[in-house]
């Protein structure tokens, strides 16, 4: 009988044991897993600002040729108008990164956190099904543009060298709505913590 309920401690410790090892892997996995999108990131807010320095500079050149020596460059425009959509989308892949996308909170903003967590997963899980769509679809023209050997109008550049920027952009925002849903999940993202409390009140 002794032996019976030794061998039953000793069992449920190393069930105990095994639970605690698969938690500590599972912690190590996700520590490494937000050090890589840290570090992506990084690339993106490095890449925007590039963007954003290159686009304004080729603007501002283009409309001072315009005012000043009464000619333009026509290729500018369709580059400008081009490289705006690659902006738009890590844009939008950093504002998903911490839930920060522009949303109708009508009945989000009144229900408890528990509410909170179901519709952000819900809207997340949503996001990542069009996001999906986006890739496939995207790169869907991609090939079809390669195969027909398609140019743009002024730069005489392949099609698909712009239109590449879309799919690759909705790779951006799958990777980080992946990263917010799991933050959700574990309680760490911001619409999701409940509200700390200060002398007995709550405080937002």
């Amino acid at each position: 009988m002794i032996d019976r309920q030794l061998f039953m401690r000793r069992r449920r410790i190393n069930i105990l044991l095994r639970r605690g090892a698969t938690l500590t892997e599972g912690i190590d996995r996700m520590k490494t897993y937000k050090t890589i999108m840290n570090g992506l990131t990084k690339v993106e807010e490095f890449v925007l600002c590039v963007i954003t320095v290159v686009v304004t500079a080729i603007t501002f050149i283009n409309v001072l040729s315009r005012y000043v020596f009464h000619s333009n460059f026509a290729w500018s425009e369709e580059l400008v108008i081009n490289v705006f959509i690659l902006m738009i989308m890590l844009g939008c892949a950093l504002a998903t990164r911490d839930g920060s996308m522009i949303t109708l909170s009508l009945i989000f903003d009144n229900v408890g956190v528990g509410g909170k967590k179901i519709l952000t997963v819900i809207d997340t899980v949503v996001n990542l099904i069009f996001y999906a769509i986006l890739i496939y679809t995207g790169f869907n023209k991609v090939f079809d543009q390669i195969s027909t050997g398609k140019e743009t109008f002024s730069l005489g550049w392949p099609e698909w060298v712009f239109t590449i920027l879309l799919p690759i952009g909705s790779i951006f925002l799958v990777l980080h709505a992946i990263e917010y849903l799991v933050d959700v999940m574990s309680n760490k993202a911001a619409c999701v913590k409940p509200a700390e409390t200060e002398g007995g009140k709550e405080t937002v």
